[in-house]
């Protein structure tokens, strides 16, 4: 009993320690952005760190335009603010970041959309040096000429990049669309998936090994246009499929 009655003393102390500890914890810092055209309309998409634990963060920010443009941001591990880079497409329109990922050299990648010409969204992938210094702009716009939504970017050991997202196809509706660059923003490959039925494939992000292999996850349309299943994708490095993974109950959304 003795025993049983220290433990449970023991357990308590260390229970109001916890609580006493995340109590006392307080924001080291904090940082806004705000555009001030609509600062209602700044939205961060993504945040990454690195190798110099120097914070970058992506999204979308309202211009004078009253439309968005992408905004990457860098501060330092204080949060004093490196730079800001505000991109507008050709057009003038509508581009926002969705994801970002930087290199072991400290370059920054960032994908995301920008509307084009024809009345539709293309996918964009921008390169930056650690100082900011925009160094390649890419666009993948897909078969149909029409809608293509980039959504996550990776990289690999040798610093190709991956994009994928969900593009219209031509008589497909909508389907897997992975794009690959190599370190100069030129593109290697494209890599579609089409699922059963013709129905609505929409990758939610992907993955590279360490032998560049690319697996793309997302949701899939069985056939019908109100059921979907998680479904995976694995390419090779040369962007040929090596298998589809497929997991089926009802309404399934990898995300």
């Amino acid at each position: 009993m003795k025993t049983i009655i220290a433990f449970i003393i023991i357990f308590n102390n260390l229970l109001l320690s916890q609580v006493q500890h995340s109590d006392s914890v307080e924001a080291n810092w904090v940082r806004q952005y705000i555009s001030g055209y609509m600062p209602a309309f700044d939205f961060a998409w993504d945040i990454a760190i690195d190798g110099n634990g120097n914070i970058c963060v992506t999204g979308s920010s309202y211009s004078t335009n009253n439309l968005p443009d992408f905004v990457t941001i860098k501060y330092n591990s204080s949060g004093d603010t490196l730079w800001v880079r505000r991109y507008n497409g050709p057009e003038n329109n509508w581009d926002a970041a969705h994801s970002l990922v930087i290199d072991a050299a400290n370059n920054i990648y960032v994908t995301g959309v920008s509307y084009n010409s024809s009345t539709d969204f293309d996918y964009v992938t921008i390169k930056y040096s650690p100082s900011g210094a925009q160094q390649w702009i890419a666009t993948y716009d897909g078969p149909a000429n029409s809608e293509d939504w980039a959504v996550d970017i990776a990289l690999d050991a040798a610093s190709n990049v991956y994009v994928t997202g969900y593009s219209l196809g031509s008589g497909t509706f909508y389907d897997y669309a992975t794009v690959k660059y190599n370190s100069s923003g030129v593109q290697q490959w494209v890599a579609r998936y089409n699922g059963p039925g013709n129905t609505k494939d929409n990758a939610a992000g992907l993955a590279v090994d360490p032998i560049g292999n690319v697996y793309v996850t997302g949701a899939s349309g069985e056939g019908s246009p109100n059921l979907s299943d998680y479904v995976t994708v694995k390419y090779n490095s040369s962007g040929v499929e090596q298998w589809v993974g497929r997991y089926s109950d009802l309404y399934d959304y990898a995300t």
